[in-house]
């Protein structure tokens, strides 16, 4: 298979580079994400001991299986929600099941195989479900939603930028139902675990971050700005599967 230069080889190169410099932001413009692009190649070559781009993808294949597990949860804690009959909640879970697995492979392209940037989403919307539906205080999760602060920046800046916002919404809503100890350990968790990844690369590293973060925010629309396919239109490619997608969701 050929490689495409422009993805895959942004990551074989980061993760080289960074093998080479012994560096992450201060030597590489890192664009996605440090896990897609220097650190995710780097495992997948200790874990199969060769440095080639097979082992990135088939890395990725294993991380696509995960994705679609967390899916899997997600649409099971989704049907327990609304405290069906039994048969009702399996039609229901298989319904909504088969229709997230069928959009998550729909949506695939060849930059993203196997939407492994998704996996922080995905593991907030369970996390966060889990908070909101359970009496119990969940100090554990909330510090694990906290965590997902400065993880999902790390495993791709876009994801990163809409889990954090979100996580300011949901530190405001439970503020405003009064649910201190769970708003707590959130916060704790989000300092504590920016403060170790300030102390595990050190200052340079995290100046280096920082300007690289806000330069790709403010270019992120020149780098990635995609149009999405116009519905009903028999002109446009990929028209009738954007139509399709979007029907789906309504």
């Amino acid at each position: 298979f050929e490689m495409d230069f422009f993805h895959e080889g942004l990551a074989m190169s980061g993760a080289y580079n960074s093998t080479l410099t012994d560096g992450l932001w201060k030597n590489s413009f890192i664009v996605t994400g440090l896990f897609y692009e220097i650190l995710n190649p780097k495992i997948s070559w200790f874990i199969t001991g060769n440095e080639t781009l097979g082992s990135w993808r088939f890395f990725n294949i294993i991380l696509g299986f995960f994705v679609e597990i967390l899916i899997l949860f997600f649409c099971y804690k989704l049907s327990k929600l609304f405290n069906l009959k039994q048969n009702l909640e399996i039609l229901f879970f298989i319904t909504i099941a088969i229709l997230a697995i069928y959009l998550n492979r729909e949506m695939t392209v060849a930059a993203d195989a196997y939407r492994p940037r998704d996996i922080p989403i995905l593991l907030f919307l369970l996390f966060s479900v889990n908070l909101l539906t359970s009496e119990k205080k969940n100090y554990l999760t909330c510090f694990v939603i906290g965590c997902l602060s400065i993880f999902s920046i790390l495993w791709s800046l876009d994801k990163g930028a809409y889990i954090n916002i979100t996580l300011l919404a949901l530190i405001l809503l439970l503020f405003l139902k009064s649910k201190n100890y769970q708003t707590f350990f959130i916060l704790i968790g989000l300092i504590i675990s920016w403060l170790i990844f300030y102390f595990i690369i050190g200052p340079e590293e995290f100046a280096a971050f920082i300007s690289n973060t806000i330069s790709i925010i403010k270019t992120h629309d020149f780098l990635n700005a995609i149009v999405y396919p116009s519905p009903f239109s028999f002109s446009e490619n990929d028209s009738a599967r954007g139509t399709r997608n979007l029907l789906i969701i309504i």
